[in-house]
């Protein structure tokens, strides 16, 4: 659809038939340069069997689109993507209409999509029933000296020219904090479930084992982990472990009580 401040933006919406005032989740892929498509999915089979709406954006950064919408998003992410995901948001509930609670709205995503998920529920601490992030991106600057992709960070974080002088200095520490979710903790309101892989060696679990300390520490919201030992950054290295996680994220949004 085309919107009058982010130009053109792509969703996939999955949604029950015959729905009336059904729960809402904004679901967010990883990558970010990555982008959902018309595939199956066990997290999305067992949602549609709870009759609830499914968001799923492809904001900017995501393929498909052209490699402009690609670069648009390399030292703009917590700001350009997080615009594009409440853009995209709008336009569904707005089709939407009464079968869609526009008041009952859930985030869910992995990696990139949990860093997006926290920031979505700091920046909006009023707009989001509950949050479930999977091995989520949380500080950028420790991600760097703990990821098997440490250019990620650089890129992400400061742009394909930024990280190309590969500089250590004050202001680069400040860009990568200043667009980490691990900013927002405080504010979070929503109850927020975060889902990690033990043997995570892209996103390690200390990102969400950290955002967890300072949420019970200074945050205002309940917050869980739920740590897989056996597993790396899918969650689905066995098909018991993709059937748990997926389960337990939809019984912390209180789907399978619709």
């Amino acid at each position: 659809f085309e919107n009058p401040k982010e130009g053109p933006l792509g969703y996939l919406l999955m949604s029950p038939k015959r729905a009336s005032n059904a729960p809402v989740v904004l679901m967010i892929h990883g990558g970010p340069h990555s982008c959902t498509t018309n595939f199956f999915s066990p997290i999305l089979l067992c949602m549609a069997s709870m009759g609830v709406h499914v968001v799923m954006p492809n904001y900017r950064g995501s393929i498909g689109y052209g490699e402009g919408y690609v670069h648009q998003l390399p030292g703009n992410v917590g700001r350009m993507d997080v615009d594009d995901c409440m853009a995209v948001l709008k336009d569904a509930l707005d089709s939407l209409g009464q079968s869609a609670d526009e008041t009952t709205v859930h985030l869910f995503g992995g990696s990139h999509g949990g860093f997006l998920v926290l920031q979505l529920a700091g920046q909006f601490p009023d707009r989001f029933k509950s949050v479930v992030a999977r091995n989520p991106v949380t500080n950028m600057l420790s991600l760097v000296g703990t990821s098997d992709i440490p250019d990620w960070c650089w890129v992400e974080s400061m742009g394909t020219q930024g990280s190309q002088q590969g500089i250590w200095n004050e202001s680069v520490a400040t860009k990568m904090l200043e667009v980490s979710p691990l900013r927002w903790a405080r504010d979070i309101r929503a109850p927020v479930l975060l889902q990690l892989g033990a043997r995570d060696q892209r996103c390690h679990p200390t990102q969400g084992l950290y955002m967890a300390k300072v949420m019970r520490t200074h945050g205002k919201a309940k917050v869980r982990v739920q740590m897989f030992p056996d597993c790396q950054h899918s969650l689905a290295d066995k098909p018991e472990q993709t059937a748990d996680h997926v389960v337990q994220h939809c019984l912390w949004m209180g789907l399978g009580n619709s």
